[in-house]
């Protein structure tokens, strides 16, 4: 408890964020992992913060803490890691997020949770958020599996053979 309180100094808070980018990153992600589940929220505060930082120009998506925060999460809170994945790729703010930072979600979601997020898959797959990662979303969507995959991957190439054809 007094280690995520010592995090919401701003300089701890900057110091940590600015180790999971450089060359500490792994030693940062091994200590906020044995602290635990008690550091969930503040990860999950600061991964919607810096969507929202990303998607508003104010900082480069390759150039932050948004990934090694996320595997973190992952490392040490899988549930909570998984709601941060729902809303990145279908929440409401989900179609003003970077494509990268969508991406990043879409392959995390991909690895770690594929069949628990084949719904929210299917609802990206229809929305405005996965229009421009449809090819990545088809290609999760196949990882879930599921009995209307097949389906889902026909009707996606039936889009692309009639947009091809004048």
């Amino acid at each position: 408890i007094e280690s995520v309180r010592a995090v919401a100094d701003p300089d701890v808070e900057r110091v940590v964020l600015e180790r999971l980018c450089d060359e500490g990153a792994m030693e940062m992600r091994d200590v906020l992992g044995r602290i635990g589940r008690a550091f969930s929220p503040w990860i999950v505060a600061k991964l919607g913060e810096l969507a929202r930082r990303i998607a508003a120009h104010r900082v480069d998506h390759d150039e932050s803490p948004f990934n090694p925060l996320l595997d973190t999460l992952l490392q040490i809170d899988p549930d909570a890691a998984m709601a941060v994945l729902r809303e990145t790729l279908g929440g409401p703010d989900a179609p003003i997020l970077e494509r990268e930072t969508r991406l990043t979600a879409l392959r995390k979601a991909q690895i770690a949770f594929p069949e628990k997020l084949a719904p929210d898959l299917r609802a990206l797959w229809k929305s405005e958020a996965g229009r421009d990662i449809l090819p990545d979303v088809l290609r999760a969507i196949v990882t879930a599996g599921g009995p209307d995959a097949a389906a889902v991957v026909v009707s996606w190439c039936q889009a692309q053979v009639s947009a091809e054809i004048p």
